[in-house]
């Protein structure tokens, strides 16, 4: 799903090209009276979470039988590339922490067809103009436009804050972080390390 084509079909008004991760000097926003664009998504544990949508370059749903291994990396291959996925179930510490158990566990999350239950859904995030990273959710569920008031601090590493998006709590995910954390590759580009 093009998500930045999707949003300005929608009059959500983003430009369509790829989307990479902020430099640290912006990586940590501050409340803003301005509308701010976010996907939310079910997380882990049936945690909701949110992602800012200037994070997200595509919206994905791929079959589990496409997933290859790469040492002790979960890969996929993606638009010409190998690119690393991340369970944020695994970053969080659910139960649900690889794709078999994430498939095992669909049918908490929602009553979908036989057709659906083998495809996992994917946010793919840009590091660079090069190389991207799929952060593996449980469903996908919005995308709204909103003032982010925030009403509460970070529960854990990983989590940017808690705000109230739609009348619900909801975490929002420090996306760089995730991604330095648990993807060596991605650390070696942050820093500028070849």
């Amino acid at each position: 799903l093009d998500v930045q084509g999707l949003a300005q079909r929608t009059l959500l008004g983003t430009d369509t090209k790829e989307k990479t991760l902020p430099s640290e000097e912006n990586r940590h926003r501050e409340p803003s009276e301005e509308p701010q664009q976010l996907l939310l998504f079910q997380g882990p544990d049936h945690r909701r979470m949110a992602i800012f949508l200037s994070h997200v370059s595509r919206l994905e749903e791929f079959p589990c039988e496409l997933i290859e291994h790469l040492g002790k990396q979960d890969v996929i291959q993606y638009r010409n590339q190998i690119m690393p996925l991340i369970y944020l179930s695994a970053v969080f510490g659910s139960d649900y922490n690889s794709p078999t158990s994430l498939i095992d566990n669909l049918e908490d999350i929602d009553e979908q067809s036989a057709e659906d239950e083998n495809k996992i859904p994917l946010v793919v995030v840009s590091i660079n103009e090069e190389q991207q990273v799929g952060l593996v959710v449980e469903q996908i569920l919005d995308i709204v436009e909103q003032v982010i008031t925030i009403k509460g601090t970070p529960t854990q590493d990983g989590i940017l804050c808690c705000a109230v998006i739609q009348g619900q709590v909801t975490e929002i995910l420090d996306v760089e972080a995730v991604i330095y954390n648990n993807f060596a590759g991605a650390r070696r580009q942050l820093v500028g390390v070849k």
